[in-house]
């Protein structure tokens, strides 16, 4: 079985790096090295910045070199020629490892392996200013990806309230942080108000409701949602409290008052509006036959459909008592 290898596709900027490697490996030095024509960045600038510097320190000295190594009428370099050719070669052949090792460290950047960093020695200068981009770039990427890493686990395991990066940043690396800290900050808020909500109502405090403020979206259905339901809790319970309250001061009849709900909700709604219904009738019966019976009128009974239980035996006792009556009153 042949394995393919997988090939990474080279960013803008090494595609940069190896075109100019390929200028100084095959020399003179041009007077100017190829144009970068990618995405621009503060660490990318810098990066051709230095390079830039680091060719114009680097053409007089090959020229120079160039220049005085024209062989003698023996075919001999002039021994004045040597040191800057020398010189030139070293300061080459240091630039070259340097856009290698950049080239190195930029493409496992690509590639997710934020842990390389430029190691070539430098002497100062230009040189130098790039390595502290590049590694600092590095730095940058690998501290703002270890921050998102921790939220995001965090937040997986329930650890709510942790926040991205706190350092000085700019740019989009500023923006970047700022979306992640704004996220992790929002989906706190949220679920810790959804918490407290849900304990109000286990604890039968239904004044509780979600207030975030949030213009749109999923979260917003989800705000609405759980205050409907607050709601729908709210409008059963004053209902329910009203027509018990009725049944102890005597006044029957009532009804719950709610509206267009559904499911469990509508089949409690109904069994509560049966029940009150139910004792309704039977109150209301009982004064009608009792009142009759006073006035000696009977020959009325209570007339309660689907009785049973204790409900079925006070009816029968009462209606037993109107048959005793009347048979005494009728002998």
């Amino acid at each position: 079985m042949s394995t393919t290898a997988q090939t990474n596709t080279p960013s803008p900027l090494e595609t940069h790096l190896v075109a100019v490697l390929a200028v100084y490996e095959h020399g003179p030095i041009p007077k100017s090295i190829p144009a970068y024509t990618g995405p621009a960045s503060p660490e990318v600038t810098e990066i051709l910045r230095a390079i830039d510097t680091i060719a114009r320190r680097t053409q007089p000295a090959v020229t120079t070199a160039l220049t005085t190594s024209a062989p003698d009428q023996e075919g001999g370099i002039p021994l004045q020629s040597a040191a800057p050719l020398s010189e030139a070669a070293e300061e080459l052949q240091l630039l070259t490892a340097q856009v290698q090792d950049i080239a190195r460290v930029c493409t496992a950047i690509t590639e997710g392996d934020l842990s390389q960093r430029m190691t070539v020695p430098v002497q100062g200068g230009a040189t130098a200013t790039v390595k502290d981009v590049v590694n600092n770039m590095a730095d940058r990427l690998a501290s703002f990806a270890k921050s998102t890493l921790r939220v995001t686990l965090d937040a997986n395991n329930g650890a709510l309230g942790g926040v991205g990066l706190s350092f000085d940043l700019n740019g989009v690396w500023r923006e970047l942080s700022d979306s992640v800290n704004s996220l992790s900050a929002l989906l706190t808020s949220e679920v810790r108000l959804g918490a407290q909500v849900s304990a109000a109502i286990i604890r039968g405090d239904l004044s509780r409701q979600m207030t975030l403020d949030v213009p749109q979206g999923e979260i917003l259905d989800r705000h609405a949602s759980v205050n409907a339901v607050v709601e729908l809790l709210r409008t059963i319970t004053a209902n329910t409290v009203r027509l018990a309250e009725g049944f102890t001061r005597g006044q029957v009849g009532g009804q719950m008052q709610v509206q267009a709900v559904q499911g469990v909700w509508a089949e409690t709604v109904k069994a509560l509006d049966t029940v009150t219904a139910y004792y309704t009738v039977l109150v209301r019966e009982l004064i009608r036959v009792t009142t009759e019976l006073s006035e000696g009128k009977i020959t009325k009974k209570i007339k309660v459909d689907d009785t049973s239980g204790d409900l079925l035996e006070l009816v029968t006792a009462v209606n037993q008592l109107v048959d005793k009556v009347g048979v005494r009153v009728c002998c």
